[in-house]
């Protein structure tokens, strides 16, 4: 059996009832899904929840149509899934091109996120995209969207498990105590170098958050070391 998926959905409020039957997919295929509508308690920071599911999901699932690319808040998922290097599958459920495309710049254009929007539609637009604008495709699409998530499970959930430690060690101000040390240390040392090339890619966070690890960790070998010396020392004095 291949363990679950976690995945987080990105979608305009006009196209929930995509969103609805997509979650109710996934759940049937035993996904946990991650999802505006249920998963932000009551009077939390809500874009810090958004945040923190968009950090916590292996997947970042964007609907992609004419409304998701004006609405700033899809945007604003969009770009820090983008900026932690998460695994990004667009879900094409409108096409975007010509008069559609037309209406989405000039709306952009009115906007003071522009810039981030084209970014992200830059990027987005090089990826590999599931297109479910025919509702005849819904299955088949659906059926090569779950095949995807299985893929390459190793290195994303350690992708997303590195990040999620490096994000709360950026939050305790670096503390130390939010390190990786021992074999923790050697095991992200390894992702790191056999997945370096891998998408989604390794994020200069990680990066940061691994090598500092390694840091502190030799800090605390050199240590440990110098106070064996020293014991060794005063019981050659004793005897």
């Amino acid at each position: 059996m291949t363990s679950n998926a976690q995945v987080f959905v990105s979608y305009s409020r006009k196209n929930i009832d995509f969103a609805k039957r997509l979650v109710e997919s996934l759940s049937k295929n035993d996904r946990d899904v991650w999802v505006d509508w249920e998963d932000i308690p009551r009077a939390s920071d809500w874009m810090d929840e958004i945040y923190s599911g968009i950090d916590n999901a292996d997947t970042f699932l964007f609907v992609v149509s004419e409304h998701s690319l004006v609405s700033e808040i899809c945007n604003q998922e969009l770009s820090h899934a983008l900026k932690s290097n998460k695994r990004v599958i667009p879900l094409v459920v409108q096409k975007v091109e010509d008069d559609v495309y037309d209406q989405v710049e000039a709306q952009w254009k009115n906007s003071t996120w522009e810039d981030d929007a084209r970014r992200n539609w830059r990027a987005v637009k090089h990826l590999n995209w599931l297109i479910f604008d025919n509702p005849d495709n819904y299955d088949t699409e659906l059926d090569a969207l779950v095949e995807t998530l299985d893929q390459d499970s190793f290195h994303i959930k350690t992708h997303t498990r590195l990040l999620v430690r490096a994000r709360e060690w950026m939050q305790k101000s670096q503390n130390k105590s939010s390190l990786l040390a021992g074999d923790d240390v050697i095991a992200a040392e390894q992702w790191l170098q056999n997945y370096a090339n891998v998408l989604p890619q390794p994020s200069p966070l990680h990066r940061s958050y691994i090598l500092k690890s390694r840091e502190v960790e030799n800090e605390k070998m050199s240590h440990d070391a110098l106070l064996q010396a020293r014991a060794r020392q005063r019981l050659q004095i004793m005897c």
